[in-house]
């Protein structure tokens, strides 16, 4: 990655750019609504199971997979992510 000079979601943005074309869809499957927070602005979002989401990376911290759902980005259990490949 070039050196950071914009905000958090800029720096995702330019990563996600670079391997767009390599990233397969996945979708939440936490049977039901769940609460997840949100990095950025430290609030809880609510998500519906079924939500496509890309994963951006895969091992942000202790469990949980930073993901970009509903225009913004989401901490997700690993668990809760199901990979249901290229659409």
């Amino acid at each position: 990655m070039s050196e950071m000079t914009g905000s958090y979601e800029d720096s995702i943005y330019y990563d996600l750019s670079e391997n767009i074309s390599s990233i397969p869809y996945s979708i939440i499957n936490n049977g039901g609504y769940s609460w997840y927070m949100n990095p950025e602005t430290k609030r809880f979002i609510r998500i519906g199971s079924g939500t496509e989401v890309v994963v951006v990376l895969d091992e942000y911290e202790k469990g949980k997979t930073l993901v970009r759902a509903e225009r913004q980005f989401l901490l997700i259990p690993k668990n809760e992510i199901i990979e249901i490949g290229y659409n």
